[in-house]
């Protein structure tokens, strides 16, 4: 499946999962320890919808000892919607999600880049 494909939730638990670590406990999100992750039920933890969400993502990258560049353009317009799009460098690539819903964009964009750089 594309990732501009996924639901919200799929995108959610994806960057949780795959960026953050995490595991899925009791409904909590967990780190490999065990420890209780920002207090919040798997369903309330959004970055596809949080740009803090979205940013935490970008800063574990960058705590990992990775160059993280992120941007996200001013919005444009086609066919009358609003579209954003989001950059996200990672291992001196480059990652871009265009979608309208700037959380979602860097979502996408960071994912991407996780998936890319396997």
């Amino acid at each position: 499946m594309k990732i501009s494909e996924m639901t919200k939730d799929e995108l959610n638990f994806a960057l949780a999962i795959e960026m953050m670590g995490w595991h899925l406990e009791a409904g909590l999100w967990k780190d490999k320890d065990g420890v209780v992750m920002c207090n919040a039920y798997a369903g309330e933890w959004n970055p596809a919808e949080d740009m803090n969400r979205a940013m935490e993502c970008a800063e574990t990258m960058w705590k990992m000892g990775y160059n993280v560049d992120v941007s996200i353009e001013y919005p444009f317009k086609e066919g009358g919607i609003i579209f954003w799009r989001a950059y996200v460098e990672w291992k001196n690539k480059w990652w871009e999600s265009v979608n309208g819903i700037h959380t979602r964009a860097l979502s996408e964009a960071i994912l991407m880049a996780v998936r890319g750089a396997k």
